[in-house]
């Protein structure tokens, strides 16, 4: 059954529900805080209860029957009463402000590491399909929500006791004036449910729309797009284009506020009704002598303040429906990460500590959405100190393949074997812990040159000679060293203090990351793309040496650097359609020896016509 059509008790249940999930995530954030919160409301909601007593029994006093004999002595103690819950009251409203905000903060931060848990251990599949993307918008919007619903729910209960204390004062004087307040906080109650529903519905409506507005955003926003926006002069383009999306929402949002805002109207008029019924009835009372004056002026001031009391607190309820809704979808979204807590913590064998096969057995892969297998009954054994080349095209599933092999993908059809083991029976989190993967679009952390590297094992202990030595081996020791504060300064110009480098220097820093791994399978997607030709001549002629010893997937595009690789897998569409040593696959004259052939060839006729002198000219920014 769908939100839409849910009836108002049933909907008020789920939000009531919700609400207690809200609760139980407020308690698991902050226990002591809520104690504390609680308190004080209790502690006003009583005082507002006394204090209409006070006012009765001090209008008893001036205008009852024995009014003609009071002193003004008679009245002194009600003040003084009257005066410290004032005083009382003000104290736990500066407190409440303080200890809400605090406690707001907490479940907000506990409400968005739930969404970073499950965005940190969900399937790297998941990212490549749009829905969990918005689901992952959605909740990331969301985790705002139980700050909002923890500081309605605060409000509330202490709106509903302070209620409950008035009523229950009211009640004493007269019991048929309850049941007009209830009536006549029934239609706000159903209007701000109503709206709330309105709302989610638009809002789910809206993923698209907010997705592709974030986006535009980010291309006029950040740093990577911030040059090609202005040599195409993207600017007004994007501008225009924003405003459309945003015009797009903003015309479902209008539709929204006009279909909610005659609920409103009719709700407020009927409660305004009934908050009139409530004084007539009094004003009725008094005339036919069935109450005292000081009953009836007593009953008339509550029954005014309860009525915008009891407004706020129905358009109250509405509102935690509303942010119940939100929930619901954000506890949804954050149940994933509890799923695949779960599985993990299912049999699983462990990994192999230094696996001396690696096997791909017609292996098919297909990303969410692709009109065609990325990889298509691909079969191949690596063995423990290997150096494998993957060629081909773009496109040609080269880097789709390293991914399968070290368990960053699962295969749709045929398995993968480590010494034997379907990855599936694995612990996945072992794998990767034996896995160094540096990818063609590496990571650039704004952190130090240090942590930088670091974070390539971020559990291994802050040693600076071993980061240095990763550094050493990728090249990249002599540019960090010449930093004005070395291997601590932040790299990337966007904070404070950081520099940015070249893209062929933030290269040769993902290499060292990589080094720093230390693991017995090292994926190298493109490792010298962006370095100069004299960088990469010294890493690959030195790769197996750096590496010894561990098995290495190389992926490049460049034939020169993959010739003497133990064993050279050709792709195309997805599939291996050589395989072998360079000088096999030359000797076979297949696709593998006509692309070597022709970039040989581009690579003479390009030195035939550069002039003599200009051959070894020092490469500039990458």
């Amino acid at each position: 059954m769908t939100s839409g059509r849910r009836s108002l008790p049933v909907r008020l249940v789920h939000g009531v529900r919700v609400a207690g999930g809200a609760f139980a995530l407020m308690w698991q954030a902050a226990p002591r805080t809520v104690l504390l919160s609680l308190a004080l409301q209790v502690s006003g909601a009583l005082v507002s209860g006394g204090m209409l007593l006070a006012v009765r029994g001090m209008a008893g006093t001036v205008f009852g029957p024995h009014a003609a004999a009071w002193r003004p002595g008679a009245v002194a103690a009600d003040l003084a009463l009257l005066a410290g819950m004032l005083a009382a009251m003000a104290l736990a409203g500066s407190l409440q402000r303080g200890v809400g905000m605090v406690l707001g903060e907490r479940v907000g931060w506990y409400a968005f590491r739930q969404v970073l848990d499950v965005a940190c251990e969900v399937e790297l599949a998941a990212f490549d399909s749009s829905e969990f993307h918005q689901r992952l918008q959605r909740a990331q919007g969301s985790a705002h929500r139980p700050i909002q619903m923890t500081e309605q729910l605060i409000s509330l209960a202490g709106s509903v006791v302070t209620i409950s204390g008035m009523v229950s004062a009211l009640y004493l004087i007269d019991p048929v004036l309850v049941a007009v307040l209830a009536l006549a906080a029934a239609p706000p109650l159903v209007a701000s449910a109503t709206f709330g529903r309105k709302l989610f519905t638009a809002v789910v409506g809206l993923g698209e729309n907010d997705m592709r507005r974030h986006y535009v955003r980010s291309l006029m926003t950040e740093r990577n797009h911030a040059k090609e926006v202005r040599a195409f002069g993207l600017g007004r383009y994007l501008r225009r284009l924003d405003r459309d999306l945003f015009d797009e929402r903003l015309t479902i949002m209008r539709a929204v506020a006009r279909r909610t805002s005659v609920h409103a109207l009719v709700a407020a008029m009927a409660s305004a009704l009934g908050i009139l019924s409530g004084v007539g009835l009094l004003a009725y009372s008094f005339a036919t002598g069935h109450s005292s004056l000081t009953a009836a002026a007593t009953a008339a001031v509550a029954v005014v303040q309860l009525g915008p009391m009891l407004s706020n607190v129905t358009y109250g309820l509405g509102e935690s429906y509303e942010h119940a809704l939100f929930l619901s979808d954000y506890r949804a979204f954050c149940a994933r990460g509890e799923t695949i807590r779960r599985a993990r913590e299912r049999a699983r064998l462990p990994a192999p500590r230094d696996p001396a096969t690696i096997t791909a057995e017609n292996v098919t892969f297909r990303y969410t959405g692709a009109v065609r297998p990325a990889l298509s009954g691909v079969s191949m054994t690596i063995r423990r100190g290997e150096v494998i080349a993957l060629v081909g095209e773009n496109g040609s599933g080269k880097t789709t393949l390293a991914k399968v092999l070290s368990g960053l993908y699962e295969p749709q059809g045929g398995r993968i074997r480590w010494d034997g083991v379907d990855l599936r029976d694995i612990d996945a989190a072992g794998v990767r812990e034996r896995t160094a993967v540096l990818f063609q679009d590496f990571g650039r952390y704004l952190f130090t040159a240090a942590e930088n590297i670091r974070i390539g094992r971020p559990a291994a202990p802050a040693d600076l000679a071993r980061v240095q030595h990763a550094a050493r081996q990728a090249g990249a020791h002599e540019f960090v060293s010449a930093l004005e504060h070395g291997y601590d300064n932040v790299l990337g110009s966007e904070l404070p203090g950081g520099v940015d480098l070249s893209l062929g220097q933030w290269q040769r820093v993902a290499l060292a990351r990589a080094f720093f791994r230390d693991a017995p399978l090292v994926i190298l997607d493109e490792p010298t793309a962006s370095m100069d030709a004299f960088a990469e001549h010294r890493l690959f002629k030195g790769i197996q040496n750096l590496f010894a010893g561990r098995t290495i997937i190389l992926i490049s595009h460049r034939f020169s650097s993959v010739r003497t690789a133990d064993r050279i897998y050709t792709l195309d569409a997805g599939r291996i359609i050589e395989a072998g040593s360079h000088d096999e696959l030359m000797a076979a004259g297949g696709t593998y020896a006509r692309m070597f052939e022709l970039q040989s060839s581009a690579y003479l006729r390009e030195a035939a016509a550069t002039p003599v002198g200009r051959h070894h000219r020092p490469a500039g920014r990458a």
